[in-house]
């Protein structure tokens, strides 16, 4: 059942701290993920919605999601819920970047009960 695969997931876990970052640029996502490799973190890059949840369900090990607000293919507000609506990914805390400072009022309405998301542009 959901809790048995909720408990195998977790007891998977080695050890190793990741972050998942998720960016529709490819050489991007993968610059940012090494910025968490140096100090210490593993960082998994994606570059869409769905890959970004896949591999957040993934690792045990993740304990942030860095996440592009324009992540290819899925809009941003699928993406969270579904990271959100499953028990490895729901406790992850969320920094949404944006390259667009006039996204910021609009994204923090969206997103203002989730006290695990920040907006950061």
């Amino acid at each position: 059942g959901h809790f048995t695969d909720t408990l195998r997931h977790f007891a998977g876990s080695q050890g190793q701290r990741q972050a998942i970052v998720g960016f529709p640029n490819r050489e991007i996502a993968t610059r940012l993920a090494g910025y968490f490799s140096a100090v210490g973190i593993e960082g998994l890059a994606a570059w869409t919605g769905q890959t970004t949840v896949r591999l957040a369900q993934q690792s045990p090990d993740a304990e942030l999601i860095l996440l592009s607000s324009r992540i290819n293919f899925e809009p941003l507000s699928i993406t969270i819920q579904d990271l959100r609506r499953d028990p490895r990914t729901a406790h992850l805390p969320i920094v949404i970047l944006t390259e667009d400072a006039s996204e910021e009022p609009r994204l923090g309405a969206q997103f203002e009960r989730d006290p695990l998301i920040t907006i950061f542009t």
